[in-house]
């Protein structure tokens, strides 16, 4: 021992110190540092993704089904929309019917039918068959082996057959619900400043990452790995609730987030009373306790899209939506007509002698697409009813 280490042992028996911190001293050893960073962040990363999953994933849970069924049995109105189409004339009007028949084939709300007699496979089929004959109409292609039916059993057995011969010549492919659902991860649902800090939070978790990769903090580092990726993903696991809708809750919830959003005030719980799907366009009808209101949607990138929102306290809505989906764009004319309404009657003329008309059930909601002709210009909607009398 050095006569310096001596002189500082000596020095330090005097102390009251324990015997362990004097061996520390005599042999240079320096104290420990408290390791708080790695827990610290840890702590932080746990919070942030938590905060993040609880605030992005708000799904809502479905209402529980209807057992109201207001339009009746879902198989005896596919018959008869089927055979309808078989014998349909040439016409620029369209209801759009099918959708809500194969709502009730896919997802059995009974909010509109009944549920279908029809085994799951069969249901598939048949709601594909409802999609082509319903786009071979609006294109103008007619079916070879399609032929009038008494049964849903007897039309589940030829939808194969027709299905192989429309798919080909139809420009709107068949998609699901669920296809449609999945779909709703080609937009998102943060806006401009919610990005900002989404990507704020994640530079902040990146570099706290590498000081813990420095201090060789292996554990915990890999847990906050874990949770910085789970955070990550929280924009892109959150559906387009505001303005993409699939099904009848969806278009509930879009209806309402969109008067929401324009400060509308309205009564009572929302009541979907119609729905329709045209090739690229959607419309639905909610009535609420003082107000109604016609919602249009354009097919985008998968999934059908908010376009337009109309309310008032009348039973008759007139909507004008474009249709992108083919070339040239298409024109659509969208006619709501609420429960209590009293239409009967449809017609569009034009001076240069153009005239089609339709006919409706009076005080039945329904939803009626009209396309207008490229080569028309100037036209005009007449209104009558029962009696043939004209409605302003």
């Amino acid at each position: 021992m050095n006569s310096i280490k001596q002189v500082l042992k000596n020095e330090l028996e005097s102390k009251t110190l324990s015997a362990q911190k004097k061996q520390e001293i005599l042999q240079h050893k320096q104290p420990k540092r408290k390791m708080w960073l790695p827990k610290f962040v840890a702590v932080c990363v746990a919070a942030i993704a938590l905060f993040l999953v609880v605030t992005t994933n708000d799904q809502k849970a479905e209402p529980t089904l209807s057992t109201t069924a207001p339009l009746g049995s879902v198989d005896d109105a596919i018959i008869q929309f089927v055979n309808n189409e078989i014998a349909r004339e040439a016409s620029d009007f369209y209801n759009g019917d099918a959708y809500l028949m194969r709502l009730a084939l896919e997802k059995n709300s009974r909010m509109f039918y009944e549920d279908s007699k029809l085994a799951l496979s069969d249901r598939q089929v048949v709601s594909e068959l409802l999609h082509y004959i319903q786009e071979a109409s609006w294109q103008g292609v007619t079916a070879d082996s399609l032929k009038p039916v008494s049964t849903i059993e007897e039309l589940a057995i030829l939808a194969p057959k027709v299905i192989d011969e429309l798919k080909p010549q139809v420009t709107m492919p068949y998609k699901t619900i669920a296809d449609e659902k999945k779909h709703q991860r080609n937009l998102y649902s943060y806006d401009n400043k919610a990005w900002i800090n989404y990507v704020v939070v994640l530079a902040l978790l990146l570099f706290a990452l590498v000081k813990l990769a420095r201090g060789k903090n292996w554990i915990i580092m890999a847990c906050c790995i874990f949770l910085a990726v789970v955070v990550a993903y929280q924009p892109f696991g959150k559906s387009y609730q505001d303005v993409a809708a699939y099904d009848e809750y969806t278009l509930i919830e879009v209806i309402e987030n969109g008067l929401k959003d324009m400060d509308v005030k309205v009564s009572g719980e929302p009541v979907l009373q119609y729905a329709a799907t045209i090739h690229g366009t959607r419309s639905a009808l909610v009535a609420y306790e003082d107000m109604k209101v016609l919602a249009t949607f354009s097919f985008k990138k998968g999934q059908y899209v908010r376009e337009t929102l109309m309310w008032h306290t009348e039973n008759v809505f007139h909507d004008i939506a474009i249709d992108t989906v083919d070339e040239p764009t298409q024109l659509i004319s969208t006619h709501g007509f609420t429960q209590g309404h009293d239409i009967a009657k449809i017609q569009v003329q034009s001076e240069a002698g153009y005239e089609q008309s339709i006919d409706i059930t009076p005080n039945e909601p329904t939803i009626i697409f009209y396309k207008k002709p490229q080569e028309l210009s100037e036209y005009s909607f007449l209104f009558f009813d029962e009696k043939g009398q004209r409605i302003h």
